[in-house]
């Protein structure tokens, strides 16, 4: 009985989890691009580097969201 009802609770949960990491990488991401058009424009080599690690950022979160939240929160929905 506690299996059939803690098992939709860390689903939730794991939804939830995705949920902030997604968030997280794309706000990540979105301040480094910033910060490296930013540099870029002051004519620093730095800048060109932030602006590709907010893009593997920016990746990651549409890889996770794609491919681990949208699955879960459709099936937990359904």
């Amino acid at each position: 009985m506690k299996g059939t009802l803690l098992e939709p609770a860390l689903e939730a949960l794991s939804v939830l989890v995705y949920a902030v990491v997604t968030t997280a990488l794309t706000v990540l991401g979105l301040f480094a691009e910033q910060a490296g058009a930013n540099a870029l424009a002051t004519d620093q080599t730095l800048g060109l580097w932030m602006v590709g690690m907010g893009a593997v950022a920016l990746v990651g979160a549409y890889l996770v969201a794609t491919g681990r939240l949208l699955p879960r929160a459709r099936a937990l929905l359904a």
